[in-house]
């Protein structure tokens, strides 16, 4: 997105702000769908970014999308996706969102463990219905590539491959269970097509033996996502085209399991990191110790994912100040909290910059609000505003600071001695 275009959104809706690019969301989405076998789907991953515009957007386009809350299911209607449209998966869900999923009749609850099974039999039973299930298997390998696994070891995610056996004996036995769906998500920020294609090959063998061993016929095959997206400006994205390919020869491979089946590939990442900036503003220059510091109006608690809080990697995101030019300057980039943790680039060499100037991160389109904290100091709340076909659409109304430390709170004990 241009510079100028960005300054323009600081500008009109104040910062810190997200501005995101729908038009190249919408052409990712379009590319993924282009490339990937006919009839294979992609589910918006919404935990990335559960922002209501967003979800609109994809829905538009026809993408699905994967919920792991009540909120994100309720939020998920709000945008207009049809129930056939939705999976919820979790390793958590409360009983009453287990209801509350079961009266909404999605795609499939996805099951992560026996007891949960249980408990949405017996929510079943209860209402005298049928509810479609699926269940999310951790399997024995993992991908030796995945920046974050979610397979292979003890995991809270999903069943055991090898307590499978128990599983399907109970849902053989379950009277308002059917299961039509196959889940396996083993990891994210996976850069090597080969690798993903290798787990599909394990996934359908998997569906394949479920399917002839004990007779269920499964409507519904996810094989979870993971491309990667390269944050700090080396290496290169998941290479989609080339896994697009792949898959159309998996696909021809695995044609009896395949045809007539939904295929689903879930997208949060992928669909939205690179489409998305994050604008804060420069309050105060001040030099300590030897160090220059540049203190902005938004830090950690706006972008945690691009400060160093809770990183193995202590690389900088990529950043740059919106219509500078000249001098550069080492310096360290600091956001308005209270603690040392608030950094946003350490020791980086950018123009030389001041009170007023524009910081711009991009490769913030997910993750960024939704997995920040908040809550702590009580700033505002971002803005939130999305660019689709030459328009702005604010997203989310910048917030007080008065909702965020007492929009939930009740008691005032004051004179109760």
């Amino acid at each position: 997105m241009e510079e100028s275009l960005l300054i323009e959104q600081a500008e009109r809706f104040g910062t810190p702000l997200y501005v995101f690019d729908g038009d190249e969301i919408a052409n990712t989405y379009k590319n993924m769908i282009k490339q990937l076998p006919g009839g294979t789907e992609i589910f918006y991953s919404v935990k990335a970014n559960p922002s209501l515009g967003i979800c609109q957007l994809l829905k538009m386009h026809g993408s699905g999308i994967e919920v792991a809350s009540s909120g994100e299911l309720q939020l998920a209607l709000k945008a207009g996706f049809k129930p056939e449209k939705i999976i919820f998966s979790g390793p958590g869900k409360s009983v009453e969102e287990l209801e509350f999923a079961i009266e909404t009749g999605i795609a499939a609850i996805i099951a992560e463990s026996l007891n949960e099974l249980e408990v949405i039999e017996q929510l079943s039973a209860k209402r005298d219905c049928k509810i479609d299930v699926g269940i999310r298997i951790n399997p024995d390998y993992d991908l030796p590539n995945a920046k974050i696994k979610m397979s292979g070891s003890g995991k809270q995610f999903g069943i055991d491959a090898y307590d499978l056996p128990e599983v399907m004996s109970f849902l053989k036995k379950a009277q308002h269970l059917r299961l039509l769906c196959l889940h396996i998500y083993v990891g994210t920020q996976i850069f090597e097509h080969e690798t993903v294609l290798a787990h599909v090959r394990h996934m359908l063998e998997m569906a394949r033996q479920i399917i002839e061993v004990y007779g269920i016929d499964l409507r519904i095959i996810d094989f979870g996502g993971g491309f990667g997206i390269p944050y700090f400006g080396e290496g290169k994205p998941f290479d989609i085209n080339g896994f697009g390919q792949g898959m159309k020869i998996v696909y021809q491979e695995y044609k009896g399991i395949c045809k007539g089946r939904r295929l689903i590939f879930e997208s949060g990442r992928y669909l939205l990191a690179r489409n998305g900036y994050f604008l804060t503003k420069v309050l105060y220059r001040k030099r300590s110790k030897g160090t220059d510091f540049l203190i902005t109006d938004g830090g950690m608690n706006n972008h945690v994912l691009s400060t160093f809080r809770g990183r193995q990697m202590r690389n900088n995101f990529p950043l740059y100040f919106l219509g500078k030019t000249g001098e550069i300057e080492t310096v360290t980039i600091a956001g308005p909290l209270c603690t040392p943790d608030d950094i946003l680039g350490r020791s980086v060499e950018t123009v030389k910059a001041g009170s007023g100037d524009i910081l711009c991160i991009p490769n913030s389109g997910a993750y960024g609000l939704s997995y920040s904290p908040v809550h702590f100091l009580g700033h505002p709340v971002p803005a939130e505003v999305m660019r689709y076909k030459g328009d702005s659409y604010l997203l989310r109304q910048r917030g007080k600071s008065e909702e965020i430390l007492l929009g939930q709170q009740k008691i005032n004990i004051e004179g109760r001695g």
